[in-house]
């Protein structure tokens, strides 16, 4: 049995034979701890201290701010709660792999409600222990603190430069509207070809702007303006827009007050 507050030596923690869970998560597709090298980085902690991994929960593409789609994460911790779990320790590869929450709190908050059931939250970055004495609760808070801090920055920076392409006129994603296409252009600003309803670029520095799509579109484009300018009312446009054959971008053959 685990004793709070107690850092054992891996030859202790091999006589415990524990049996454990681990935990994998991964945001983007372009990151370097991919599940494959998260695996075999705990796999590996885990021989060290003679630990046999019973069980895996993998978010793969899922941002660590919440847990709302993390649906491994969610049963994960309803397996404990409710008494499913064969294992007594959960292994991850560091606390930015447990969550990078906007309040920090919260990663510890679900670390104790897993604790409460004599279930261990053990990230791969320190020896196996309780976080109950002093100094590793505090650096167990830092790290979190870190990796929300780190959430929180990022954030901004994505912001900011999703609005610095905005103002130079390219796309940030969505369907482009009814008269309109996305056009694909180099890194050079050259446009490659035009996107059809599923595509997207394929390269960081590629970039998307939108043009004026088919003449029988921008027609009907004016035409709506026109009658909107002479007051006639969005559903009474609609309706007769309706009334015709004309495909949305979608493929459907209806426009609606929206468009």
């Amino acid at each position: 049995m685990l004793q709070t507050g107690t850092a054992y030596t891996p030859s202790q923690i091999m006589s415990l034979r524990l049996k454990g869970a681990m935990y994998i998560r991964m945001s983007t597709e372009l990151q370097v701890e991919s599940p494959e090298n998260q695996e075999r980085a705990i796999r590996a902690y885990a021989a060290e201290y003679g630990i046999e991994i019973i069980k895996t929960y993998a978010d793969l593409g899922v941002s660590g701010i919440n847990t709302e789609k993390r649906e491994q994460f969610q049963a994960l911790i309803d397996d404990v709660e409710q008494g499913r779990n064969g294992y007594n320790i959960v292994l991850y590869l560091d606390e930015s792999r447990w969550g990078r929450f906007v309040d920090s709190r919260e990663a510890e908050y679900h670390r104790m409600r897993l604790e409460r059931r004599n279930v261990v939250c053990q990230s791969c970055e320190k020896p196996v222990t309780l976080t109950s004495n002093l100094a590793d609760r505090i650096m167990t808070l830092l790290r979190d603190e870190s990796a929300s801090d780190y959430c929180r920055q990022l954030s901004q920076k994505v912001w900011a430069g999703q609005c610095n392409l905005v103002s130079k006129g390219y796309r940030q994603g969505g369907v482009a509207g009814f008269g309109l296409r996305r056009m694909l252009l180099d890194e050079a600003g050259r446009p490659k070809q035009e996107l059809a309803m599923v595509q997207r670029k394929s390269l960081l520095t590629e970039r998307v702007i939108l043009m004026p799509g088919p003449d029988d579109e921008l027609r009907i484009v004016s035409w709506i303006y026109d009658q909107f300018i002479a007051g006639i009312s969005e559903t009474d446009i609609a309706t007769q827009l309706n009334a015709q054959p004309i495909l949305v971008a979608l493929g459907r053959a209806e426009l609606c007050a929206r468009c």
